[in-house]
Order: C-alpha cells, then structure tokens, then sequence
C-alpha cells in the first residue's frame, strides 16, 4: 500500500493539535533535556577571558604597523594581520610559554607543542574599527590569566622591537627588567640573612655534635655497665625457673612471703633470712632495669639531637651553594636591565614611552588583568536545554504529522475518495448511544 503523506499545507491550529496528539514527545523532552543541561551548566568550566584594549596612534611608517606610501590608506586590517601572524608564531608562543612556566617547562618537545597548541587556541588579537587593537586570552581559571595575557604581549613587543630595531615597548620592557632584577635581589638577600645565621652558628653546632657524641659515647657505656650489673643479679637470684616471671610480681610474691614468715614468728628462721635476700635482690633487679630504660631513653634523645643538629649543619652547607646560584642570577638580571637601560635611554625628549612607540604608537587603554567574572554562566546551557526541548519535540511532532496516513479532516476524506462528504458523525459517548443521535447533513458538492 502507497504511503500517503499531507499535501494540504498545515495550519497553526493544525500544529498545536498534532502537538497534543504527541505531548508525550515533549514530556520526555522535558524530563531528559532539562535535567542534562542543568548537570552540563553546573560541572561545565565556565569560560573566562582576559582583555587588553590598546589605542592606536599612527606616527610613521615603514613597519608592521606603519603605513607605507605603497600601501592603500585603508589596509589597515592586511597589518592587523601580519601583526596577527606575528602572534601567533611559534617563536611566539613557544617563548611565552617558557617564561610563563619557568622552572616547569617541560622538557619532553610533544608536551611542549600540546602547550603552544593550547595558547595558540585560547589566544586572539582582533582590530577594533581602526584605532583600537584588542588582545584577548581564554582560560577555564581566571587565577593569573591576565598575567599571562601580558607576558604574550610583551614577548611580541619584544620581538618587534629586536626585528626592528625601534624603541617601542621601552618603557614596559625596562620595567619588567627592574622587577625581574628587584625580585632577584629579594630573593638573594633573604637568602643571604638565612645563610648567614646559619653559617654563624655552624661552629657552635660542631661543637654540639661532638658533645652529644661525647655523652652518647659516656651513656652507652653507662647503660652497658647497669645492664651488666642486672644480668649478674638475675644468674645469683635463686629460682631460675621464676626468670621467666614478671620482676614485679616477683616483688609482690617475695614480699608476701617476708610478711607471711615475719608473722609466724620466725625471723630468725633460715626461710625467713633466705626470702628477705630474695626480696632485696629483686628490688636491686628492679632499680636497674629501671635504670637501664632511663639510659636508653637518654641514649635515643641523644642520637635525635645528633641527626637534627648533622641536617641543620647540611643545610647551611646546601644553602651556601644555593646562595651563589641566587648570585649568579642577581648579576645576569642587572646585566640585562642595564642593556635594556643603555639601548632605550637615547629617546627624543618629550617622546612616549609607550608599547608600540614607532611609528606607530599604542596607547594602553586597558592593561591585562585577571577576569573577575566568566564570560557566560550556566543560565545559557539551561536556556538552551529548555529551548531545545520545546524545539525539537515540536519539530517531531510536525514531520510526524505530515507522514502521518491518519484521515482526521473533511479535506483528507475527500482527497484519499475523491467524493464529496455528505454527512459528519459526532463523537458517540455512552450517553448518546442510549439515546436517539441524528447525522449532521452537509450540501454535497
């Protein structure tokens, strides 16, 4: 049988009794897409984004930025372009990823291409009519963002500045230099006041090694001598078969018995004589196994303190050989601002030291800084989930009913018969088929 599909065109009424027909489209719409957009808003990161607005202000020619006779006044966006490039070369990004890393760059080159790639993407520069330059940064943590915004821009004024021999970008440049070399002087003399008191008091802890040495030395002689002693008093104490018996309630059955022979009477007795040398020589027995836990527990104080003071001495040690590295960095860090401070200080009077100075001049309007709100929140994702879910079951709803064979209008009868329709049946309840029910007549064509 030939599928028959809706030739007459739907009207609206049409649409929302098709939907009706088909709410359980939207009610399982609702139930899936709602609750996925809402889980999407709450554990999707939310994006944010640092800016730097510059201002441009054109004062030459003959550079990325410049216009040059032989370039049309309106090709302004081709330099945006070339700078754009510039940008996003891997001299670039490869340098700004260093020096946003520092000490964690990773060695492996595959990581360190991931990274480029990453900055690569997250970073953009767009001209704003024709006057303004926009960079801007995407992240997921806004935590340092526009720091990082601003070490690209500087290694590109930077790179522009070596291509091209220009002072543009001086100021900036020498003023990063000068916290590079303050920070590395903090660095060193906080380390040095370190060193320094730790190297003063390194003779005085070689002499507390050696005395804690000493004393260790004196007590474990000590501590050999008592537990000699307590040896020679258990092998003379009768009763080798009561050894293996705690020494306390040894103490506590010779006491008995000393109390138990005393009051009989018989202290003169050989029993009793015997059990008070046996009481006396377990008390002895006692004091120096007390004697001997004193000992160790001095002895294991001792070689702690030996171990603390050796390491403290070794970090002086270590710490002396940091300080000369921290040195080493104070003079390359004043060596490189001193450069930048000779090559820049040569500037015509009265001219701005600004980021692209020649010949064309950027003025900061907005320098980079963190984003402290995200760019969008997850009201989007809900808006979207709740548009799509009225969306999309209406569109199944529709599609539906244009395949749907179904006869439901006057129109679709007299389309499948190609007869005129003579008289129309209402809906039959219980109520009506109880009663007498009359067709509706229509005038047939």
């Amino acid at each position: 049988m030939q599928v028959m599909t809706q030739t007459r065109p739907l009207t609206l009424k049409d649409i929302v009794r098709a939907a009706w027909r088909r709410r359980w489209l939207f009610a399982t719409a609702f139930l899936v897409l709602l609750p996925l957009s809402a889980i999407f808003a709450k554990f999707q990161p939310k994006p944010y984004v640092a800016h730097s607005l510059l201002l441009l202000q054109e004062t030459g020619r003959d550079t990325l930025l410049s216009k040059n006779s032989d370039v049309p006044s309106g090709s302004m966006q081709e330099r945006i372009n070339g700078l754009q490039a510039l940008l996003k070369s891997n001299h670039v990004l490869t340098t700004s990823v260093r020096q946003i890393l520092g000490d964690e760059t990773p060695s492996d080159p595959r990581q360190l291409a991931y990274l480029v790639k990453d900055l690569d993407e997250a970073l953009s520069l767009t001209l704003v009519g024709n006057e303004f330059i926009e960079f801007q940064l995407k992240g997921t943590n806004p935590q340092g963002l526009g720091k990082k915004l601003e070490t690209v821009m500087l290694t590109l004024m930077e790179t522009l500045m070596s291509d091209q021999n220009t002072t543009s970008a001086a100021q900036l440049l020498i003023e990063r230099r000068r916290d590079e070399l303050r920070a590395s002087e903090k660095t060193f003399a906080e380390l040095k006041a370190i060193v320094d008191a730790r190297w003063t008091l390194r003779p005085q802890k070689l002499q507390d090694v050696e005395k804690l040495k000493q004393q260790l030395d004196e007590k474990s002689t000590a501590l050999k001598a008592v537990i000699g002693e307590r040896d020679a008093a258990r092998q003379a104490l009768e009763g080798s078969a009561a050894a293996a018996t705690p020494i306390t309630d040894q103490i506590q059955l010779a006491n008995a018995e000393v109390q138990r022979l005393s009051s009989s009477g018989g202290t003169s007795s050989p029993e009793y004589q015997l059990a008070t040398r046996r009481a006396t020589q377990l008390h002895k027995i006692d004091d120096l196994e007390k004697r001997a836990g004193g000992l160790q527990t001095e002895i294991d104080t001792t070689k702690a303190a030996i171990k603390q003071t050796g390491t403290e001495i070794d970090e002086a040690v270590s710490l002396k050989g940091k300080l000369a590295v921290a040195e080493e960095q104070v003079r390359s860090k004043r060596a490189q601002f001193e450069v930048y401070s000779k090559r820049y200080a040569a500037l015509p009077s009265g001219q701005l030291l600004t980021v692209l100075n020649a010949p064309e001049r950027m003025k900061m309007i907005d320098p980079p800084r963190d984003p402290e709100i995200p760019e969008t929140t997850g009201s989007r994702y809900l808006l979207a989930g709740l548009l799509a879910s009225i969306l999309l079951p209406a569109s199944l709803a529709v599609l539906a009913e244009m395949f749907d064979t179904t006869l439901r209008r006057e129109s679709d009868f007299v389309e499948a018969t190609g007869a005129p329709v003579l008289a129309r049946l209402p809906p039959i309840t219980l109520a009506d088929s109880a009663g007498d029910w009359r067709p509706e007549l229509t005038a047939s064509g």
